[in-house]
């Protein structure tokens, strides 16, 4: 990704909104995207919600590497590796999924906090910037844009954990209720 962008994925069925929930009143949109389809598809898309108004531009990522721009990346982490290093005792877990998924279960030492809420909210949560946060949603894609978002606020130390709580589940890992 590029640093300092917000990653919202064009196949959530929940775009244009996930875009909404992240955006600042006062920010411009530069619009990047994997070929140059997709930035036509996500600015379409953002049509529905008014947000198209707000772009300034559009970019290919490929482009962007190519010509030796800044990028970045979010450690990812295989819910086996979660379960490890929660036993070691070196990990915080957030899990950015709506309140009926966490009441649904979720891992028992996780802080909860939906992502939308995480730009108003995310200072309740009373994290360190340096600490290593693994950070899970159902799939990993909401918990993906949570680590974009918490990289642009300083957080150093970031894993989103891959397959979220349904890989979680399906490896037989514990839930608490």
């Amino acid at each position: 990704h590029i640093a300092g962008a917000i990653n919202v994925q064009l196949s959530s069925s929940e775009f244009e909104q996930r875009v909404g929930w992240l955006l600042t009143a006062e920010a411009d949109v530069v619009m990047v995207a994997e070929t140059h389809g997709a930035a036509q598809e996500a600015i379409h898309r953002l049509a529905f919600v008014g947000l198209d108004q707000r772009i300034r531009g559009q970019a290919e990522m490929s482009a962007w590497a190519a010509a030796g721009s800044p990028t970045g990346a979010v450690a990812q982490m295989e819910v086996g590796e979660l379960r490890a290093a929660l036993a070691g005792g070196n990990l915080k877990v957030l899990d950015v999924r709506e309140i009926s998924e966490w009441q649904g279960g979720h891992v028992a030492s996780a802080l909860h906090m939906n992502f939308k809420h995480l730009p108003q909210r995310f200072g309740e949560l009373r994290l360190q910037r340096e600490d290593r946060l693994a950070v899970v949603c159902a799939t990993g894609k909401r918990s993906s844009t949570a680590c974009s978002f918490l990289l642009r606020k300083g957080f150093t130390n970031l894993l989103n954990v891959q397959g979220g709580m349904e890989a979680w589940t399906e490896a037989g890992y514990p839930v608490t209720i």
